[in-house]
């Protein structure tokens, strides 16, 4: 359905400019895992909350995966569509060693 291909757009938008950010930032990771669940009620047509499970994998502190991720946030094309439609995306962080 083109709703879960918004949710996918959201999951890779993120991974693609995490990437961009940690790159500029000299920031190292091994992996980044996102999982995301949408709640869309029978009577919506579309998304009514967006929630995200990252998991970043780094020996960095995790101080700077978190400021990595914000700007991530910041700047995601898709996200800043979620947003302006309404959607804000919940995001919980995990950083394992």
């Amino acid at each position: 359905m083109a709703t879960e291909l918004c949710a996918m757009a959201l999951a890779g938008c993120v991974t693609t400019i995490f990437r961009e950010v940690a790159v500029k930032r000299k920031f190292d990771y091994k992996g980044m895992r996102v999982e995301l669940d949408v709640e869309k009620p029978k009577e919506a047509n579309t998304f009514t909350k967006v929630t995200g499970k990252v998991e970043i994998t780094t020996s960095a502190e995790e101080a700077e995966a978190r400021t990595v991720f914000r700007l991530t946030e910041d700047i995601c094309p898709v996200g800043i569509l979620f947003e302006k439609a309404g959607i804000k995306p919940e995001w919980q962080i995990t950083v394992k060693k």
